[in-house]
């Protein structure tokens, strides 16, 4: 027959059960800690997120409001509001070669160019 444990067997069962009792509730906290910080980063990591799709917005949206003040038209009813619609530089008279520039023909006969003109 199994004879029952004594008082001190019997402290020494508890105390172990405590013990392993008291190391898992450590681990779960330490599990949960570490779960908190990933909830955490990813929540930091969706509003930066959001941060930046705002901003991207704000950009696109000055972009349009910009481009629609430096429309072409607007831009020219300015500048004939304010007198600039003379043109910037004169043009010049287009550039015709003389015939001494043109090219006329060479009568010099260079060796590599020996053809036969007739």
């Amino acid at each position: 027959m199994a004879r029952s444990p004594s008082l001190d067997e019997s402290r020494v069962v508890a105390t172990k059960i405590a013990a392993l009792i008291a190391l898992c509730a450590l681990i779960g906290v330490g599990l949960l800690s570490a779960r908190q910080r990933r909830l955490a980063a990813a929540h930091d990591l969706a509003e930066w997120h959001a941060i930046a799709a705002q901003r991207a917005r704000d950009v696109l949206t000055l972009k349009q409001q910009i481009a629609q003040r430096v429309a072409l038209p607007r831009i020219r009813a300015a500048a004939l509001d304010v007198g600039l619609t003379a043109p910037i530089v004169e043009p010049r008279a287009p550039f015709i070669p003389s015939a001494s520039f043109a090219g006329s023909p060479d009568t010099r006969r260079r060796p590599h160019t020996q053809a036969v003109i007739e």
